[in-house]
C-alpha cells in the first residue's frame, strides 16, 4: 500500500505543473506518465549512487535512468548528498 500512496506523488507533480520531479523512480511503471512527462519536459533528478546505496536496484543495467534516456526524457543527474554516501 505505501508503494502505491509515493507513487501517487508522480500524479501529483503533473497535476501542479513541475518543472522537475526529484527522484521519480517509479515512473517507469506508470507508462501514460512518462509519457506526459516527456511530453511536458519536466526533468526527472536522476540520483543512481542513492538509489544503489539504499538498494532500490541491485544492478545499475536495470537502473530506470536507461528508460529515461531511451525515451528522451529530460535528466538531471544528482548524487544526492555525496557527503553522506562517501562518493567523489
Amino acid at each position: 500500500m505505501e508503494q502505491i500512496r509515493s507513487d501517487e506523488n508522480l500524479l501529483d507533480a503533473l497535476v501542479l505543473n513541475s518543472k522537475r520531479i526529484g527522484h521519480a523512480f517509479a515512473l517507469v511503471k506508470h507508462p501514460l506518465l512518462l509519457e506526459e512527462v516527456k511530453k511536458r519536459k519536466i526533468a526527472i533528478e536522476v540520483n543512481v549512487i542513492s538509489n544503489t546505496v539504499l538498494k532500490l536496484v541491485d544492478d545499475l543495467r536495470n537502473h530506470p535512468l536507461a528508460v529515461f534516456l531511451a525515451s528522451n526524457v529530460p535528466i538531471v543527474l544528482s548524487s544526492d548528498d555525496p557527503g553522506v554516501w562517501e562518493a567523489d
